[in-house]
């Protein structure tokens, strides 16, 4: 199994562990899996040439590949936001009014915060390693 596979077999089993998935949630999620493996290949690069590698007139500069990993996560998270419910952060608890008194939380607003919270934990814990 390729590192691209793995690094996506890995995330849609953590979800699975977890959530009954429908087929957009499992493409979603393979999708992200591309991206963590694509950042997990170019950290083995950043591991075999270095963090500082030669430039074109022989100076050191930063390997490219750094950067690339971090977009390749930064992709990965925009794709896994896909998965939050439509009303995550916006309910009247992440505005402050269910503690004072104003306003209380649904048991779906509830359900869906803890499941979000869970999905990015699982998903920081995955593929949240730096180069």
């Amino acid at each position: 199994m390729s590192d691209h596979h793995a690094a996506s077999m890995r995330l849609l089993t953590s979800y699975e562990a977890e959530y009954e998935l429908d087929e957009t949630q499992r493409a979603v999620l393979a999708l992200a899996g591309e991206h963590l493996g694509a950042a997990e290949r170019l950290d083995e690069a950043v591991r075999e040439h270095g963090v500082m590698v030669p430039g074109s007139a022989g100076q050191l500069v930063v390997n490219p590949a750094v950067a690339e990993a971090r977009q390749q996560r930064a992709a990965a998270w925009v794709v896994l936001r896909a998965l939050l419910p439509a009303d995550a952060g916006t309910d009247a608890a992440s505005l402050g009014q269910a503690d004072s008194g104003h306003a209380m939380r649904s048991p779906a607003s509830v359900r869906a915060a803890r499941a979000a919270t869970a999905r990015w934990d699982r998903a920081r814990a995955i593929g949240g390693g730096a180069v």
